[in-house]
C-alpha cells in the first residue's frame, strides 16, 4: 500500500523499525489525508477532460451557416465582476482578469470560462467589449446569476476573436427577418481555440443569445 503511495523506501524502513499501535494509527490518518487530496485533484482533471471532450465534439461538428432557435433550460452560473473597460482594451490586463477568474471558478462542477457580451454593444458593433466572465455550474449554492430558461438564438463563429462581428451581424440580420428581439446578453463559448488548433482562422466559438417574439 505503502509503494502504491511513492512512500520513500527509506521512509518505510523507518516505520518498520519504529512500528507499534499508535505510529500505524497517525501512519494510516495521514494517508487518508493524502489520498482524499489526489481523488479531489484527479475527479477534477477528469472533469476537464470530459468538458474537453464535450466542447471539441460540438465544435467538430458545429454547422457554422447555420443559426438557429431553440428552447434551452435554466443554467446557473459564477459571474465575474463587471469588467474594466479599460482593461478590456488591454490585452494583458484581460488575460490577468481571465487568468484570475478561472483560476477562481473552475471546479469539478463547472462548465469552462465563457464571456457575456451586452445587447448595448452588440448593437453598437462592439464585439470584445465583453461585460462578465463566466461558468456554468452544477453547485447551486455557489452560483451568483443565473442564465435564464427561454428562447435562444444559437450560431457558431469560425474565425478568429477579432472577426466576430461577421457573425454577430448575421445574428442580427436573422433575427430582424424572423421578427425576434435580442435578450440582454449574449453567452460566447470557445469549443476549439488555441489549445486544439494553430491557426486562429479556424477557432469555432457558439454564441447563444436569448430572444423573443417581436409582435
Amino acid at each position: 500500500m505503502l509503494k502504491e503511495l511513492n512512500v520513500p523506501l527509506k521512509e518505510m524502513k523507518a516505520y518498520l523499525d519504529g512500528r507499534s499501535p499508535k505510529q500505524l494509527l497517525q501512519l494510516s490518518r495521514e494517508k487518508i489525508e493524502e489520498v482524499d487530496q489526489k481523488i479531489t485533484k484527479l475527479n477534477q482533471i477528469k472533469h476537464l477532460l470530459e468538458e474537453t471532450i464535450a466542447f471539441t465534439n460540438e465544435g467538430l461538428h458545429a454547422n457554422c451557416d447555420e443559426i438557429t432557435v431553440e428552447e434551452q433550460k435554466e443554467e446557473y452560473l459564477i459571474r465575474s465582476e463587471l469588467l474594466n473597460e479599460e482593461n478590456i482594451k488591454d490585452f494583458i490586463k484581460w488575460m490577468l482578469e481571465y487568468n484570475d477568474f478561472e483560476s477562481k471558478a473552475l471546479s469539478k462542477d463547472t462548465s469552462f470560462v465563457g464571456t457575456m457580451l451586452s445587447k448595448e454593444n452588440i448593437t453598437n458593433g462592439n464585439y470584445m467589449n465583453n461585460a462578465y466572465f463566466f461558468v456554468k455550474t452544477s453547485d447551486i449554492s455557489h452560483s451568483n446569476a443565473r442564465k435564464p430558461k427561454g428562447l435562444y438564438a444559437v450560431a457558431y463563429h469560425h474565425g478568429s476573436y477579432e472577426t466576430v462581428g461577421k457573425t454577430y451581424t448575421k445574428l442580427m440580420h436573422y433575427c430582424d427577418k424572423n421578427h425576434l428581439r435580442l435578450g440582454n446578453f449574449s453567452y460566447e463559448e470557445s469549443l476549439l481555440d488555441n489549445i486544439a488548433l494553430k491557426d486562429e482562422n479556424d477557432y469555432i466559438m457558439q454564441i447563444t443569445i436569448e430572444v423573443t417574439q417581436s409582435r
